[in-house]
């Protein structure tokens, strides 16, 4: 794995910076909610804020590759501003103080305990680069966004192959448009042959991509495994707020060893990235329907997790 440490140092400072804003962010507003003598829940602020970055990066990324201007640099100085102008709003509020900080139980420790576990599960992905089904054509999505910064493929090569579409290409159904694919996962433009255009929703494709431009077509086999991750924390605080912190802490136990979990965390397709999007919106939802008068922070974050899901999948609505 090559290592591209000049984008690496600045689009992970961004990162971290825009994680501490959105969770001092988040301790200021929750603490204005919280009774004193509980204080706030710090372990559900960080995992808020993490995944609120992700939605961040993942939303400027996707909006970048699909205007063919994406890359590391211009993703980093985004997400940078964007951390600095929370900033600047929380320094010219540093008067109201946030509330103080809800020492974690014996069930956070056991929680942080299985994300490490998960980690070493989950961190060994499967080195899907090639094929023709969904993982392949993911990977090689997030590749291309890379390294042209265009979600959209413009070969003359492909444009060369439609003048003899009948004996190079494949044909799709009747009355099915575009009329013709090459590569499973790329459809060519009808107008204009030379443009390749994935068939997948571009959200988490453009998230891999910020693992191929880090450290190569191999970075973006770890992003995946962060999803999964986080997937486990994200059952956790759900299935807290339903129920209670034992049975959430057995819920995430079994969702960490559970086969199919374990498999898609270290497959490169959607199906952590739209579990985590789903129990994040799913938490944040039932936190407004519980309390009447919960901050406005959750009707966002909420919506933003939703919003998120549906431009990673387009069967969504239907699953």
């Amino acid at each position: 794995m090559a290592f591209a440490w000049s984008p690496l140092f600045t689009f992970a400072p961004a990162v971290l910076l825009l994680i501490v804003a959105l969770a001092l962010g988040g301790r200021r507003l929750l603490g204005g909610h919280a009774a004193p003598e509980r204080g706030v829940d710090w372990p559900l602020i960080v995992f808020g804020a993490v995944v609120g970055a992700a939605i961040v990066v993942g939303w400027v990324a996707t909006t970048l590759a699909t205007t063919g201007w994406f890359s590391l640099p211009a993703l980093s100085l985004i997400i940078g501003a964007i951390a600095a102008v929370l900033g600047v709003y929380l320094w010219r509020h540093r008067r109201q103080r946030g509330a103080v900080l809800a020492a974690a139980g014996w069930q956070e420790i056991v929680l942080g305990a299985l994300l490490l576990t998960a980690a070493l599960l989950y961190f060994r992905p499967h080195e899907y680069v090639l094929g023709g089904n969904d993982a392949g054509s993911y990977v090689n999505i997030a590749s291309q966004i890379a390294r042209t910064g265009d979600i959209v493929a413009v070969d003359e090569w492909t444009a060369f192959l439609s003048e003899y579409r009948e004996v190079t290409l494949r044909e799709q159904p009747a009355h099915w448009l575009p009329r013709y694919l090459q590569f499973v996962g790329w459809y060519i433009d009808d107008a204009n042959p030379a443009r390749t255009v994935p068939q997948f929703f571009p959200f988490h494709p453009a998230l891999l991509a910020v693992g191929a431009g880090l450290f190569g077509p191999a970075g973006a086999l770890f992003v995946t495994p962060l999803w999964g991750v986080l997937d486990i924390a994200a059952l956790y605080f759900l299935a807290r707020r339903l129920f209670d912190k034992n049975v959430a802490l057995v819920a995430s136990t079994f969702l960490t060893v559970t086969a199919t979990q374990v498999f898609f965390a270290r497959y490169p397709t959607t199906e952590p990235l739209t579990m985590l999007l789903v129990f994040t919106a799913l938490l944040a939802f039932q936190v407004i329907w519980d309390e009447r008068d919960a901050p406005w922070i959750w009707g966002l974050l909420g919506g933003a997790a939703l919003g998120a899901a549906l431009l990673t999948r387009i069967d969504l609505p239907l699953v």
